[in-house]
């Protein structure tokens, strides 16, 4: 099980990043270009602004709890993905804390524990029982890289069964759906819609297309937009990662002469039937060591890149005066090699390195005037980018995106074929007595038949449709009609549909009465967070929860926002 979550750890293992524009926090002595611990503005509640400590701890929490949800560290950027903001999200942990404490929420050794044993990344794969030493490898050992010490977990612990309690508590208005509302909504998703469906595909006509060159011209000169190539931009880089350190990593574990004692410990712990090959078959005891030493050595490595990335960046940015020349001068002193990106645009980031989705929209804010980003943690690498050039944006000419515009004016017009020929189709569909849909559509040219098996007004995909239409698309138009029916035409991404639906029945009551509990336990659910965000929504409002306004940038010198304290040997939470 670890070794899967070893081989696919974000890690960041010296520092974690919050790189958003506006406001950047780094727990480790990688420091922002520009910002001071001591007047930082974490946002503010009830008009008094949050403390460093509190934010910090809340912060680091929202990232434990989705390290345990997903089994690996995920960055700022990464959680941007799914729509989480992190800074957002701590901050709102911190309110809900205060809450807790405010209500006197004091969870119980016992709720710790039953809380603990019930996560999924320490229960056994094969059996679901916990697994005490799947926990203490984490809280041992991965935790302690990212800073976390072990009463740091068991403060985590008690937040999250206390915010359980919080949602229980303010969305029990929710949970109280009664169950007939359920009855209805369970109607209501699952009707059973049968259709035939009959596409005009832009495919069919591609062929009967031959532009003249006064066609591709004008398509050409009237869309020149749609071949307008972007302003782009190129950066200078230097980066950090495990593959330049694996030899004084090596090193550095054989200094105590202890390595092959920590390996055969760490195969014993694990036990020989957890080291598997790709295809699943077991490891011999030596490939297993050799992979054991191989994981150490990688996060050894990783740590010592961190740490390098860490001094890079204090050389770096003491430089004065700021200049894009600046990257250069200081990995030339250290004899790092300076790289150049290729030239990207706004909307993708340079080809051939692993950034985060966002990254383009942070280097375009690069200039002459502000060369630099803040250091980027992706993975187990560190990058320092410094604006280089931009290449302005302009319109090839014709010559040069000839078989583009060729194909963009072949494809506009079989599209407008399809739907012409959809158009002259469709009153022929209104006389049954001479043929039924199905028969008509079949004998017709250029016309595709689909008879997709049923679905309900609920169901997320219907299958058949080949791509010539959206699950949505069909949906719409059959939730529309009455038995029997034909839609009008429905243009389409590639051409155009029609839409006859055959039939509509409900839901049993049989199958109402077979699904009510678990359609009714679903809605409470829903209806309890709904409740609960209400709440909470209300109470921040009243309480003037404030999110920081953009910081001034002036330079500073700061200390590590990442305190280190005595090794806690409390054991509270999973003994």
């Amino acid at each position: 099980m670890f070794n899967f979550i070893r081989k696919h750890q974000k890690l960041a293992l010296t520092f974690i990043g919050l790189v958003i524009i506006s406001f950047v926090l780094f727990f480790t002595d990688l420091q922002p270009v520009s910002s001071n611990y001591d007047n930082v503005d974490f946002g503010s509640i009830a008009g008094e602004s949050i403390e460093r400590e509190e934010f910090v701890t809340a912060y680091r929490e929202t990232m434990l709890r989705y390290f345990l949800m997903r089994g690996q560290w995920m960055s700022a950027q990464d959680l941007l993905r799914f729509g989480v903001n992190a800074e957002e999200e701590a901050r709102e942990r911190l309110f809900l804390i205060r809450k807790m404490d405010e209500m006197g929420i004091q969870p119980s050794k016992d709720a710790m524990v039953n809380w603990v044993t019930s996560l999924p990344i320490f229960k056994d794969p094969g059996d679901e029982s916990f697994r005490k030493e799947y926990y203490d490898q984490v809280v041992s050992e991965s935790l302690p890289r990212q800073g976390f010490r072990k009463r740091d977990f068991d403060n985590f612990v008690r937040h999250e069964i206390g915010l359980a309690q919080l949602n229980s508590v303010f969305g029990m208005s929710g949970r109280l759906t009664p169950p007939g509302e359920a009855a209805i909504k369970y109607r209501r998703e699952n009707e059973s819609l049968k259709v035939e469906l009959a596409f005009f595909s832009s495919s069919k006509f591609r062929s009967q297309i031959q532009p003249a060159p006064e066609d591709v011209a004008n398509h050409y000169t009237n869309n020149l937009a749609n071949y307008r190539v972007p302003e782009k931009l190129v950066l200078k880089y230097v980066e950090f990662g495990p593959d330049d350190y694996m030899t004084p990593a090596l090193e550095q574990l054989n200094e105590g002469g202890e390595l092959d004692e920590l390996i055969q410990s760490t195969y014993e712990t694990r036990g020989a039937d957890s080291f598997k090959k790709p295809d699943g078959t077991a490891m011999t005891e030596e490939e297993a060591k050799n992979s054991i030493q191989e994981e150490y050595q990688t996060q050894t490595a990783t740590q010592l890149a961190s740490e390098a990335a860490a001094d890079f960046s204090k050389s770096l940015f003491a430089i004065t005066p700021v200049v894009k020349e600046n990257l250069t001068k200081a990995a030339t002193e250290v004899g790092l090699e300076v790289k150049s990106t290729p030239s990207f645009d706004s909307t993708r980031g340079p080809a051939g390195l692993n950034l985060p989705f966002d990254f383009p929209q942070t280097a375009f804010a690069l200039s002459d005037e502000e060369p630099f980003t803040l250091p980027i943690v992706q993975g187990n690498k560190t990058y320092f980018f410094a604006f280089d050039r931009k290449i302005p944006s302009q319109i090839p000419p014709l010559e040069e995106v000839q078989s583009q515009v060729e194909q963009d004016y072949i494809k506009e017009e079989a599209i407008a074929f399809a739907r012409k020929q959809a158009d002259e189709f469709l009153p022929t569909l209104s006389d049954s007595e001479s043929g039924t849909f199905a028969e008509k559509v079949e004998a017709a040219e250029n016309v595709t038949l689909a008879q997709p098996e049923s679905f309900t007004t609920g169901s997320t995909f219907i299958s058949g449709l080949q791509g010539n239409a959206t699950t949505s698309e069909v949906k719409d138009a059959a939730l529309a009609l009455e038995v029997g029916g034909i839609s009008e035409v429905k243009n389409t991404r590639n051409g155009a549909m029609i839409v006859h639906l055959v039939s509509r029945e409900a839901a049993s009551e049989e199958e109402v009465a077979e699904n009510i509990d678990t359609q009714l336990e679903r809605l409470r659910q829903t209806r309890g967070f709904e409740s609960f965000d209400a709440w909470l929504t209300k109470e921040m409002i009243e309480a003037q929860v404030m999110a920081p306004a953009p910081p001034a940038v002036e330079e500073s010198d700061t200390s590590d926002a990442s305190e280190s304290s005595d090794e806690d040997t409390s054991d509270e939470s999973a003994s």
